[in-house]
């Protein structure tokens, strides 16, 4: 199981992570209108659980959002907890929570809380939760991929917006994806315990489109021709190469909503209340649209990149000279951005479920 996955430290992810909170708030309003379907006590507490809350920025500004309705629905005490695994940067996250050392929620009747853990596994007592979010996260597969694709950082298929590269096997992703079929059971039967019958739970995912659009392409890319290029001029070498692959995949709305439907205890566990797919507008990508400025798009498109992947990069190169290849990476990364901002144009497709505990 993987454990030591993190994003990029020190607040960078919460600095270079508008995308994800577009894609959040876009399904948010699901839930807070669910909220109104929920019955709360006068005399016992709400309480919500985040999972994947990466560095708290995104996190915090939705549970402040929920907080604020669940108090308008008359709960009377409430604690939202945001759980990520141990390796998380948490400092960054109790930062967010309790910046300048004043509780962000503003009240001694909302009383956060922080779970180290993995969120294919139980988190908190059973039936003990009211509401359970995740965003951007169950991208993140449950383990390594133990089959390999070579040639590529990823098990997807390239961009449709430029030349087709015939050197990965598209049955090889297809059998490197269906490795992780069953993380998406491991997380719903885990979230289906912890919930009190009535709960609500919003699950949203970066994905794919059913058109064959996905958010793997443009900045993976980039990374595959990148580490060809310093593959042929000797600074990297092929096996390191086919021995990698990011712990990801980018599902469409079909593949996250198979198991609530044909695997029987989630079927009976949870009713799908709400589910839908959408291209979710990226800031940056739309003030290029505007602007024209391929500079500044490259930059703030390479800092989303670097948020993101650095961390599980990083076990591509020899440790003596890892922080200055991959400081080469990102640079000619950038440089092809700028240099084919067609070919790497970036799409954010999102697929999300709202659910209910039966």
């Amino acid at each position: 199981m993987i454990n030591s996955f993190h994003m990029k430290g020190g607040g960078f992810y919460n600095t270079h992570s508008s995308p994800q909170r577009a894609a959040m708030e876009h399904c948010l309003p699901w839930l807070l209108d669910a909220i109104n379907d929920l019955e709360l006590s006068a005399d016992q507490p709400v309480r919500l659980l985040d999972v994947g809350c990466s560095q708290g920025a995104n996190s915090v500004a939705m549970l402040q959002q929920v907080i604020e309705k669940l108090r308008a629905c008359g709960a009377p005490c409430i604690q939202p907890s945001l759980a990520d695994l141990p390796s998380n940067d948490f400092n960054s996250v109790f930062e967010k929570l309790f910046p300048d050392g004043e509780n962000c929620f503003g009240s001694s009747d909302v009383l956060p809380a922080v779970i180290g853990g993995s969120a294919y596994e139980r988190l908190v007592p059973a039936k003990s939760l009211q509401i359970a979010t995740t965003f951007n996260m169950l991208g993140w597969r449950r383990e390594h991929p133990k089959g390999r694709i070579p040639n590529t950082v990823g098990a997807f298929l390239p961009t449709p917006y430029g030349p087709q590269d015939d050197s990965i096997d598209p049955a090889l992703v297809d059998a490197v994806n269906a490795e992780a079929k069953p993380d998406l059971v491991y997380f719903l039967r885990a979230r289906a315990a912890e919930l009190i019958p009535g709960g609500k739970m919003l699950v949203q995912i970066f994905g794919s489109s059913d058109d064959g659009g996905s958010t793997a392409h443009g900045w993976l890319d980039a990374l595959n021709d990148v580490i060809r290029e310093m593959i042929t001029e000797g600074i990297l070498c092929q096996q390191a190469f086919d021995d990698f692959l990011f712990p990801c995949l980018w599902r469409k709305l079909d593949d996250l909503l198979e198991p609530l439907e044909q695997v029987e205890d989630l079927r009976t566990a949870f009713t799908i209340e709400k589910s839908a797919s959408w291209e979710v507008p990226t800031d940056f990508t739309e003030r290029f649209a505007e602007t024209g400025d391929v500079q500044q798009w490259a930059e703030d498109y390479i800092g989303l990149l670097r948020a993101v992947t650095e961390t599980t990069l990083a076990d591509l190169f020899p440790i003596p000279q890892r922080t200055e290849l991959m400081d080469d990476v990102y640079n000619r990364v950038k440089a092809r951005f700028i240099s084919d901002p067609v070919r790497y144009q970036f799409h954010f497709y999102s697929i999300a479920v709202l659910l209910t505990r039966n």
